[in-house]
């Protein structure tokens, strides 16, 4: 069991998608040169000329997503400074068909994994992880404890 840091939102400082996440039980991701293509489609690292258009930090959190995740995996839910929420990884990576999940610029966020989300109480101020500009990081044993330590001290 891994655990993760991961972030909901359109960009830096864009509009934030945990709301839609929670509603319907998935981690989401979404990058413009992965419009409409189903992962499970394609060999791991296929199709090149796509993954050949996403920057490094990019990449390694859609092949995390899509490669590395598991069920049963632990997801913390950064929004902005703070950690609100955690959740279970409850299914493989699935693509979205039907687009349940837009942005305010219409582009459908395809790619996601159902999660049992918990909303925290009570948010809670730790920054766990590195590079807290990246979507998905993951985190050792000392981030979950401190995060679990910050949870419980804050009253979830």
């Amino acid at each position: 069991m891994s655990s993760w840091r991961m972030a909901f939102r359109c960009g830096i400082n864009g509009h934030e998608l945990w709301e839609d996440c929670w509603e319907h039980q998935v981690a989401i991701i979404e990058y413009g040169p992965f419009d409409d293509i189903d992962l499970s489609l394609y060999p791991r690292g296929e199709p090149k000329s796509a993954w050949a258009e996403l920057r490094g930090s990019q990449s390694h959190s859609l092949k995390r997503f899509v490669y590395q995740m598991d069920k049963d995996d632990i997801i913390y839910v950064k929004r902005g400074p703070m950690i609100v929420a955690k959740g279970i990884v409850a299914g493989p990576y699935r693509f979205d068909k039907k687009n349940r999940i837009v942005d305010p610029e219409g582009t459908p966020w395809q790619h996601q994994r159902h999660v049992r989300w918990t909303r925290y109480v009570h948010d809670i101020p730790v920054q766990i992880g590195y590079a807290q500009y990246v979507t998905l990081v993951p985190l050792d044993a000392r981030d979950v404890k401190r995060v679990e330590k910050a949870a419980k001290a804050s009253g979830n």
